[in-house]
């Protein structure tokens, strides 16, 4: 839901298992440079991060 990186949409393209826990890894749409791991969970929150894409206008609502 915030500029991440300088960036505010995302594509998960890999993951990874460590034990209990699972993890993304996440890349800019429009930058391929920019990449990190996140905890999976965090994607669920809303507050966080949102499914799909949306412009400005919706996310400002």
């Amino acid at each position: 839901m915030q500029e991440t990186f300088g960036w505010r949409h995302f594509v998960v393209v890999n993951r990874k298992n460590e034990g209990d826990l699972v993890f993304a890894e996440v890349k800019a749409a429009c930058d391929d440079s920019v990449r990190f791991w996140l905890n999976a969970k965090a994607l669920k929150r809303r507050s966080l991060w949102s499914p799909g894409w949306k412009t400005l206008g919706e996310i400002n609502k």
